[in-house]
């Protein structure tokens, strides 16, 4: 669920959209990887692109323009999302609008600029409503909320969907917490074996802070290039990789992961990662136990 703006540029003459109407000054900026990371950028091309508010880091602010037509540019907000990302979200509307002198449209509908803005109370409510809904659902049991969030993906499942119901005010630093975390968000390669089959492989790296998931899985949208279809994978592994020696020194099936990770280094991170501290080279090579398949 979102919130869709278009802002289109009036005149005959038109200008190009500048950085400073988009971030403000006060958001960071980035594209995504294949694995829904967001990749930070200085040199923003301006054309399509997710921000964020670092100190209040939300589900992120798409922005979509195209500089050959210099006509109008789209901007979404993901619903549910933080009070403080919202907030900035209508800051970077007012701004662009006023840059442009631009017309605005919301949901497919044209309204003014002062209509929009005195609109966010409204959201603010909507917001939570959306919040309380998608809890309501995890706690039926239909399944853990996924959240493609500023930087990389959430999910929520009942634990969280509790807290959020009873405490809404706890989603904004959730959000951001989880999203703080000084670690390397894992997401596999894809492979083919001797005999055709498609197999992921993870990277564990030594001495790094990590987040994991329970299971191995496909990242959302990724194609079989041999088919043009949406990837499908079912075998997992685990490349243990040494920065102190410059390479993989062997890998492990992917469900041995858990198994063998030191307990006391392990930790919930949401309801499909774990958090993973970081491991001596002589630690990453007990993960091998007899699976000590030298890469």
């Amino acid at each position: 669920m979102s919130v869709d703006v278009i802002i289109r540029q009036k005149g005959l003459f038109r200008k190009t959209l500048a950085q400073q109407p988009v971030t403000g000054g006060e958001l960071r900026y980035g594209k995504y990887n294949s694995g829904w990371r967001l990749e930070e950028d200085e040199k923003l091309d301006l054309t399509d692109f997710t921000c964020y508010l670092p100190e209040a880091i939300g589900r992120g602010i798409s922005v979509t323009w195209d500089p050959r037509q210099k006509r109008e540019v789209s901007l979404r907000l993901l619903t549910p999302t933080g009070t403080e990302e919202i907030r900035a979200f209508y800051r970077m509307v007012e701004r662009v609008v006023h840059f442009w002198h631009g017309e605005l449209e919301v949901d497919g509908s044209t309204i003014s600029l002062e209509e929009w803005l005195k609109g966010q109370e409204d959201y603010f409510r909507f917001n939570t409503e959306v919040l309380k809904t998608f809890c309501e659902e995890v706690l039926r049991g239909e399944g853990g909320q996924c959240f493609f969030s500023a930087r990389w993906p959430l999910f929520m499942g009942k634990e969280e969907a509790m807290l959020f119901l009873n405490h809404p005010e706890t989603f904004d630093a959730w959000l951001h917490e989880r999203q703080s975390v000084d670690a390397y968000y894992a997401v596999p390669g894809f492979f083919v074996d001797e005999n055709g089959e498609t197999f992921g492989r993870y990277a564990l790296p030594e001495d790094c802070r990590s987040i994991f998931p329970r299971k191995g899985s496909v990242p959302f949208g990724a194609i079989d290039p041999a088919t043009g279809k949406a990837l499908e994978c079912t075998r997992y592994e685990l490349a243990l990789y040494s920065g102190t020696e410059g390479r993989i020194i062997g890998t492990i099936p992917y469900e041995r992961l858990f198994e063998r990770f030191p307990q006391d280094k392990l930790s919930r991170y949401d309801d499909r990662c774990m958090l993973l501290e970081p491991l001596t080279l002589d630690e990453l090579r007990a993960l091998m136990g007899e699976d000590n398949h030298d890469i």
